[in-house]
């Protein structure tokens, strides 16, 4: 799919395809192809991932009901927590086999951090 991003000096806001940005005229819009996490991993020959940080400006869910959890290893993430997500991520990553282990919160960040059931962090 593409999005049209915009972007500025402490951020940025993603728009899905279609969405009529033209009254944005003081702000830099880019229109960008994404491709699924897992493609690029494929493409990368790398399946299994120690620690992956998810910040997509409020399309984090969306992002993480396309990964296909039975052929890729991610032990760690990082994800970015937003008040339309605050029940939904967590009940998904659960449902998916993940462990909430901490809530990061600093500044304009407001992350929560899943472990996979099976990892042993040293």
């Amino acid at each position: 799919m593409k999005v049209s991003i915009t972007s500025w000096s402490s951020g940025g806001k993603i728009f899905p395809d279609g969405f009529n940005t033209s009254h944005l005229k003081a702000l830099k819009v880019h229109k960008v192809q994404c491709f699924p996490l897992y493609s690029i991993l494929v493409a990368v020959g790398r399946t299994s991932v120690d620690y992956f940080s998810l910040d997509v400006e409020g399309f984090e869910l969306k992002v993480l009901q396309t990964i296909p959890w039975d052929k890729v290893d991610i032990k760690v993430l990082t994800v970015e927590w937003q008040a339309i997500t605050r029940q939904a991520i967590p009940e998904y990553m659960k449902n998916i086999g993940y462990i909430k282990r901490h809530r990061a919160q600093f500044f304009y960040a407001d992350d929560l951090i899943f472990v996979k059931n099976n990892t042993i962090l040293f």
